[in-house]
């Protein structure tokens, strides 16, 4: 494994360092700090990219940031302090947006703190998606690329576009690597709580798994948590 792709494996790395000798935890150890390292660059450097966004929000993100602020302070799923209302259109997404504004009173600086998470966490799924399919990382590094600079993406930066792309990426993953039922289901059903239309990607994922049963327990399972909005 070349030295551009070790960073990408912190978990087995852990485990490899405290199962190892000496030798092997001290290499282990200086591996795991590089990579916490680049992590800490790599996201360091998304933040300061998508602040860039922080003051050309959509009125679309405002909207959404009422309701967050509502969640917050009144503990009320709505658009006014008092009625409740279920006209958000990503509840995901606003779940996440008001879990960031617990934590960051300033919900813009919420916005971007959850994007940056989001935009990590994508990378580090289109990486392994590359690594597993064309043994080399670079097409996660064009594809990734692409994002960033694409203008209708960053666009809807605080909406619900960037979280569908990586719980899509999620989903493709699982299917090419871990295979795991359940797995896939859960995240399907992410997506249809991101955006209720994202249910035409459940026809090719059905398609893709293998035997009746499986195909069964997906659809049962994903439809089952999207059920309740």
């Amino acid at each position: 494994m070349n030295n551009t792709s070790r960073w990408l494996y912190l978990p087995r790395q852990v485990l490899k360092m405290m199962m190892g000798n000496r030798d092997d935890r001290e290499i282990g150890r200086i591996t795991i700090l590089k990579s916490i390292g680049i992590w800490f660059l790599t996201l360091a450097g998304l933040f300061l990219y998508l602040s860039w966004f922080r003051l050309a929000l959509l009125d679309d993100v405002f909207i959404n940031l009422v309701y967050c602020r509502n969640l917050i302070e009144h503990g009320l799923w709505g658009f006014f302090p008092e009625p409740v209302t279920n006209s958000v259109t990503s509840p995901l997404n606003f779940l996440i947006l008001s879990l960031f504004g617990f934590i960051i009173p300033d919900l813009t600086w919420a916005v971007i703190a959850s994007t940056t998470v989001l935009l990590g966490l994508l990378l580090f799924t289109l990486s392994e998606i590359s690594f597993q399919v064309f043994k080399n990382r670079f097409f996660a590094l064009i594809c990734f690329s692409a994002i960033l600079v694409n203008p209708l993406i960053m666009s809807t930066v605080g909406l619900e576009m960037i979280l569908l792309i990586f719980l899509l990426s999620g989903v493709i993953y699982c299917l090419l690597i871990k295979q795991n039922i359940y797995l896939i289901s859960i995240l399907s059903g992410l997506m249809l709580i991101t955006r209720m239309d994202s249910i035409v990607f459940l026809i090719p994922i059905v398609l893709f798994i293998q035997g009746l049963k499986n195909r069964i327990c997906f659809l049962s399972l994903s439809l089952t948590i999207a059920a309740p909005w």
